[in-house]
């Protein structure tokens, strides 16, 4: 957009991807026994909130045992907008955490069906650090994160039925969860290594 706009010229343009994720601190931890989904967000409505909510609710109908949790501080999504799915035990919120990596931990995927003009999303690349596998969209900066089918899945903007076929995969398939875990890990090693985009930047500033 910079240099449609005649911001910046080609030759001094350089994408890298994201911040990068401290691959020590966001440790991969073997998947729970149990299914759990974990979204990770502000709660802005066009992160996907109320449409990971109502996924979770179509899906607790037909898999009781699925937990589906939420982590983040209120914003343009209020305590009233999340209460009745709070109160109907579709949903477990924890509001903001400062220990986010053990969630990742206790987690089998991260889910973020967001619509919000991204980056590459820090919680994503947190998750594929801990070889979580990833359930986003096919969006800039989110498609950035996952080979489809792969390490998890991109879905359409706005799509409930598309996050419940996804989601409802993953029930099914829990071994094949695993291998998409792993896979986030080896992805997140080849591209999302803060050392690695760290390097690059003191490269490209002549450091």
């Amino acid at each position: 957009m910079f240099i449609n706009l005649g911001l910046v010229k080609v030759i001094k343009a350089v994408t890298v991807n994201g911040s990068g994720v401290n691959m020590i601190k966001f440790m991969h931890k073997k998947l729970p026994e149990q299914c759990i989904f974990l979204m990770a967000s502000r709660l802005i409505r066009e992160k996907g909130v109320m449409e990971y909510l109502d996924a979770s609710r179509l899906l607790k109908k037909s898999f009781p045992e699925v937990r589906f949790q939420l982590i983040g501080p209120f914003d343009t999504v209020t305590k009233d907008d999340i209460e009745p799915y709070v109160l109907d035990g579709t949903i477990e919120y924890f509001g903001e955490v400062t220990n986010i990596e053990d969630y990742y931990a206790n987690s089998s995927v991260l889910v973020l069906p967001s619509y919000y003009r991204e980056g590459v999303p820090r919680t994503i690349l947190e998750a594929m650090s801990a070889g979580r596998p990833i359930i986003t969209t096919d969006t800039p900066g989110c498609r950035e994160t996952v080979e489809n089918g792969v390490n998890g899945f991109l879905i359409q903007p706005r799509s409930v039925e598309d996050l419940v076929d996804k989601m409802k995969w993953i029930i099914e398939h829990k071994e094949d969860t695993a291998i998409m875990g792993r896979n986030s890990r080896i992805l997140c090693e080849k591209k999302f290594d803060v050392s690695i985009i760290n390097k690059k930047m003191m490269e490209v500033l002549k450091l």
